[in-house]
């Protein structure tokens, strides 16, 4: 008995990359499947994919991939007709990808509604060893290449009234990392992952405040404000419950598919034009 999987995209295909070809051709583009109204033609696969659908794989193989997209594009009508969207995608490709991008996100919205603040606490205390964290910082910085230039915005900082405003536009025009992007925001972290200067310099800091000399490294120069310290400790249920559900959602996917694709896949119409016996092709484009 096949599993059953809707959300894998050509994942009988990825098992293995090389095989031995009999036809080295590309074939014409021909009909596999119609599945209540959408057709599935080979323009699904690249031609060695389907040049070994042709004449490398055997009937339970072919059988395991046209049943693959089935399960794919009941899917992927699910989908559309949830989020109520036009069918109007031309490149079979593209059309797939997207539509099973949608059905995970639909499924784990389903799923996510239904799980309750007592499931997730539950698991949170049967997993409690997963959310303990070592002491961490929140910090952000400003860094470039030079003293001097470190030094002039640390005076504009010092005779700013308000300092945390200018310094996020400090770091956003001056950095010369990709923490410009982000107003110099470093994100948490443990200390021991930077530098010796720099974890020096961070660790002398009291929250809200800023190095008041340029901190050489390797790196150039930085300013440093920290904004918070979390000391060592589990992490408050509350503050993962949201990520827990999520866990649990995705433990939970394939029972979803299963209770509420089935049903649709049995009553679908399917059509074969594609004979996993004789590998007789009934109607070519």
């Amino acid at each position: 008995m096949l599993k059953i999987n809707f959300i894998v995209f050509f994942s009988f295909f990825l098992i293995s990359q090389t095989f031995a070809e009999k036809n080295n051709t590309q074939p014409k583009t021909f009909k596999l499947l119609k599945i209540n109204q959408h057709t599935i033609t080979s323009n699904i696969f690249p031609a060695k994919k389907v040049n070994a659908l042709l004449y490398v794989f055997n009937k339970n193989e072919k059988k395991a991939i046209l049943n693959q997209l089935i399960n794919d594009e009941i899917a992927i009508e699910y989908a559309f007709n949830y989020l109520k969207l036009e069918d109007n995608i031309s490149d079979e490709v593209e059309r797939l990808a997207y539509g099973l991008k949608l059905i995970d996100k639909i499924s784990i919205k389903e799923i996510f509604k239904k799980i309750s603040d007592k499931n997730a606490s539950l698991y949170y205390k049967e997993n409690k060893q997963n959310y303990w964290h070592k002491k961490n910082f929140e910090a952000s910085h400003i860094l470039v290449a030079d003293k001097n230039t470190s030094l002039k915005l640390l005076q504009q900082l010092k005779s700013s009234s308000d300092f945390k405003s200018t310094f996020y536009k400090l770091a956003e025009e001056f950095s010369k990392d990709l923490s410009a992007k982000r107003k110099g925001y470093l994100g948490h972290f443990e200390s021991k992952i930077m530098v010796k200067p720099f974890r020096d310099a961070l660790e002398k800091l009291k929250i809200g405040q800023y190095t008041l000399s340029p901190v050489k490294t390797k790196f150039g120069y930085h300013i440093i404000l920290l904004h918070n310290i979390v000391e060592e400790g589990y992490i408050p249920f509350e503050k993962v419950k949201k990520e827990i559900k999520y866990t649990l959602a995705k433990k939970m996917q394939g029972e979803w598919y299963k209770s509420t694709l089935m049903p649709l896949k049995e009553k679908a119409k399917i059509h074969y034009f594609f004979d996993i016996n004789k590998t007789y092709i009934k109607e070519k484009l």
